[in-house]
């Protein structure tokens, strides 16, 4: 999953954020940086369309999105079937 941003430094912030937040939620996180091996997802990259920024993103960081942050992720494709039924 990915969010958008308009700016890097909004993008950077995000990533920041769900950097921090699996750091102190995540045992197995905070191992693997303390080793020095999961620090690059946590950069941001230019979207093509140049004017925007992306962060990937996974369900294990929800817990550090806002609420705005979460409805512009996808439903999960259950989720869409369930929405579908009368």
């Amino acid at each position: 999953m990915i969010l958008t941003k308009p700016t890097e430094a909004a993008a950077q912030e995000l990533a920041d954020r769900c950097h921090a937040w699996l750091f102190a939620n995540d045992t197995a996180y905070a191992a693997s940086v303390a080793a020095g091996q999961t620090t690059a997802w946590a950069i941001p990259t230019q979207a093509e369309s140049a004017d925007a920024w992306t962060v990937p993103v996974t369900e294990r960081v929800l817990g550090a999105l806002t609420d705005a942050e979460r409805a512009e992720l996808p439903l999960p494709a259950e989720a869409e079937v369930m929405e579908g039924r009368t």
